[in-house]
């Protein structure tokens, strides 16, 4: 579960930090945050997505197996971990991929990317994540329409 009074830090585009909030105080369209996106692959060489469900700002899309936002004071790396453990239970470090800015339809981010190596045959979905299942490298760059701009970059990137 998100902590809503962790504060979270609000950024220009060059990346500089200009202002602290609370998560309940962030405007996700609006101001440019610092976020994680991490792909768990499996032995077999396949990716968990996600189907990001109803009140997500992109509902018909799929993405990445966990994302989560920097919090003030936290490095890339250890909010990576942090989001991991949450969302997947895994307590590794995640390899760092890239970091880009990116502004997709009025959300603007500095994504860091990482992926993670998985063991599990599948993992819990909560409430802001409806269901997730493994898909092969094929499988997705056939259908690479149906994803989120940050799950294209990550994904591109690692090929």
């Amino acid at each position: 579960m998100q902590n809503s009074k962790a504060k979270i830090g609000v950024y220009d585009e060059e990346g500089s930090l200009v202002e602290e909030k609370t998560r309940r105080e962030v405007d996700k369209q609006d101001d440019i945050l610092k976020s994680v996106i991490i792909l768990a692959i499996n032995e077999n060489d396949e990716i968990w997505v996600v189907d990001l469900g109803e009140g997500s700002l992109y509902e018909e899309a799929l993405g990445g197996s966990a994302a989560g936002l920097v919090r003030v004071g936290e490095d890339t790396d250890t909010a990576a971990r942090r989001t991991a453990n949450r969302e997947l239970s895994i307590d590794t470090e995640p390899e760092f991929v890239a970091s880009e800015y990116s502004d997709v339809q009025r959300i603007k981010r500095h994504a860091n990317f990482y992926y993670i190596r998985a063991e599990q045959d599948e993992f819990n979905m909560d409430e802001e994540r409806e269901n997730g299942e493994w898909k092969s490298r094929e499988d997705i760059e056939e259908n690479l329409e149906k994803y989120l701009p940050t799950f294209k970059i990550v994904f591109n990137k690692l090929q």
